[in-house]
């Protein structure tokens, strides 16, 4: 869907996006460089290049945006040079959560957020991006560099079989024609095995479920991912007995959560309370994708890179994949000759 610029018949400009096969409809709404930021992005960039991405990434803009109003004093569009970028950065610096400064990655992602939004305000991009072509030119928003830290926040084996066993406590949800023990236990065990996204999970279905001659496959629609690119999910025997329990439902949903998204958390929590998993470790559902990974990636790491989705292998190895696998592999190294003739006592005469 493309953006252009026409005029009624008082001269007055009005937006007009016109899809694909040419049809189009009006938003009325001047475009000009006298509008602020929030205004420019209600009215320009959320319904022409955020159009299919989710209520939570919207969410996520707005959320930029209203730290950009805090810091910068909400200028307009005309008004914003490298002192406006300036303040918004080092606003950025000052913001803490739980008592704790915002993470470097939690600030570059805003800094990105904003970069969209006034790119859409310049010249047309790269790969012929429209935009509304406001400004001759938009300032650029220097981000912190990616921090890549360790993976520690995946679940163990014993973890998950932990998580399992309290699933006795669950009391939600309700209805349906599995307990709620057995939902949660099929749930956190699927999640385990596949792999898919937290805000994905809820979203899958019976009817793309296929099989060939290497198995069961989902293959998961561009609408019910985060990025907005469909994936073909890998679904193994356990994991396919876990679906069979829940047809029990007589949903096409998989796991047809019938309550509001914050129960669903509310529940995990009451459930890991319940546990014998140290609170420190008492993560969420993303726990199980980064197990999953971190599994995978110890059997086959493009396995692993291609059953979470990711384009680049970096993203799995730097995000998802638990350092173990590491030591694990170097522990099986082949040994030269000799070796088992040191043991810890004669390794101390080369110290």
């Amino acid at each position: 869907m493309n953006g252009q610029l026409v005029s009624t018949a008082d001269n007055r400009p009005i937006l007009k996006l016109v899809g694909c096969d040419g049809s189009s409809h009006e938003l009325p709404e001047d475009l000009h460089v006298g509008m602020t930021w929030p205004a420019f992005f209600e009215h320009y960039v959320r319904p022409l290049h955020l159009l299919e991405r989710s209520p939570r990434t919207i969410k996520e803009y707005r959320t930029t945006l209203a730290y950009w109003v805090a810091f910068t004093g909400n200028p307009s569009l005309a008004a914003t040079d490298a002192r406006t970028i300036a303040r918004f950065r080092e606003g950025l610096k000052t913001l803490d959560v739980d008592g704790e400064p915002l993470a470097d990655n939690t600030r570059r992602k805003h800094c990105v957020n904003m970069q969209f939004i006034l790119d859409r305000a310049g010249p047309m991009l790269r790969r012929e991006v429209e935009t509304a072509r406001l400004l001759p030119s938009v300032p650029y928003v220097t981000r912190p560099a990616t921090v890549v830290n360790e993976v520690a926040d995946n679940f163990s084996l014993v973890e998950i079989g932990q998580f399992l066993d309290a699933c006795a406590a669950a009391q939600a949800p309700r209805g349906l024609a599995v307990s709620p023990a057995m939902f949660w236990r099929c749930l956190g065990l699927f999640d385990y095995n596949v792999g898919a996204r937290p805000q994905t999970l809820l979203l899958l279905r019976f009817s793309w479920l296929s099989q060939d001659e290497h198995g069961w496959w989902l293959s998961v629609p561009p609408s019910a991912m985060k990025k907005k690119r469909g994936v073909v999910l890998y679904i193994n025997t356990v994991a396919m007995r876990l679906v069979e329990r829940m047809r029990a439902c007589g949903s096409d949903l998989i796991f047809p959560w019938p309550h509001e998204e914050g129960w669903l958390h509310a529940e995990r929590r009451r459930i890991l309370t319940a546990s014998q998993i140290p609170e420190p470790r008492r993560f969420g559902f993303k726990a199980f994708r980064k197990a999953c990974a971190t599994q995978l990636a110890e059997i086959n790491p493009m396995a692993a890179q291609l059953q979470l989705g990711h384009r680049g292998r970096n993203v799995t190895r730097d995000f998802y994949v638990n350092r173990k696998i590491v030591a694990r592999a170097c522990e099986q190294l082949p040994q030269p000759k000799w070796c088992e003739d040191f043991g810890w006592r004669q390794l101390t005469l080369f110290g």
